[in-house]
């Protein structure tokens, strides 16, 4: 059974786009990051960044803006962008290069019926296919080889 996360309420947000989801299905927890957001909510995923992100869309103009969830793992940010703002008033794309935490995004995305683009790739300030190291946390992978230990390596465009 998937788990439901609530998504803050925001007056202004509901003032100026209308009403949103009241939560996020985060799926079956196969993630660390899924879990701790099922132990400890959004208020528990790094505090302050969803704020300044909501905020951020809300003021940006004219829309529709575009929203680039850059390392987007399991794409929360996405998510909670693309939950709280119509698809008419902000385009949602997620880059995420490890193939399994992709593929965790791209599911979510059509879990909760979002509009959000996932791409599979990696960003760096030059085209190609470049070597990802991946870490045994999922969170730590990295272009730059011995960032962490790392436990393979996946190429990635």
């Amino acid at each position: 059974m998937p788990t439901l996360i609530k998504v803050p309420r925001n007056e202004s947000v509901l003032q100026d786009f209308g009403p949103y989801p009241a939560t996020i299905s985060l799926g079956q927890e196969t993630t660390s990051t899924q879990g701790k957001l099922v132990r400890q909510g959004l208020r528990g995923f790094e505090l302050g960044t969803q704020p300044t992100l909501l905020t951020l869309v809300q003021l940006a103009g004219p829309h529709p803006v575009h929203f680039f969830d850059v390392g987007a793992h399991i794409g929360t940010h996405s998510l909670v962008i693309a939950s709280v703002y119509p698809a008419s008033s902000v385009n949602v794309t997620a880059f995420e290069p490890t193939p399994r935490t992709a593929a965790v995004c791209r599911a979510l995305a059509g879990a909760n019926d979002l509009e959000i683009r996932v791409e599979r790739a990696a960003i760096a300030d030059t085209d190609g296919i470049a070597s990802l190291f991946i870490s045994p946390w999922e969170t730590s992978n990295s272009l730059v080889e011995g960032f962490r230990p790392t436990k393979g390596i996946v190429q990635v465009p």
